[in-house]
């Protein structure tokens, strides 16, 4: 794992659900490994979202979403992500 997603993971562990930590690292761990592989793509971006934000703590929600718009800035993943946030209300 390299250093921005070990502040990723930390970020979001902080903000989960009591009970739901184990499955946030299972869903981040297998996610970072396809980047890793180069087989992280826009759609498996959009699929595991909703999964991610399942977990999250209720008043951390808006943070959360603010960081994955954040990291949809880049050219790769803006498409996917920006329409999977107008799902979200964003």
């Amino acid at each position: 794992m390299n250093e921005g997603q070990n502040k990723f993971l930390s970020f979001i562990t902080d903000r989960v659900q009591e009970g739901k930590l184990d499955e946030a690292k299972k869903l981040l761990g297998d996610a970072f490994q396809q980047q890793q592989a180069g087989q992280f793509d826009a759609s498996k971006l959009a699929s595991m979202t909703p999964q991610l934000l399942s977990l999250i703590k209720p008043e951390s929600l808006d943070e959360v979403k603010e960081v994955c718009a954040n990291f949809a800035q880049s050219d790769q993943m803006k498409g996917a992500v920006s329409n999977l946030m107008k799902g979200f209300g964003k």
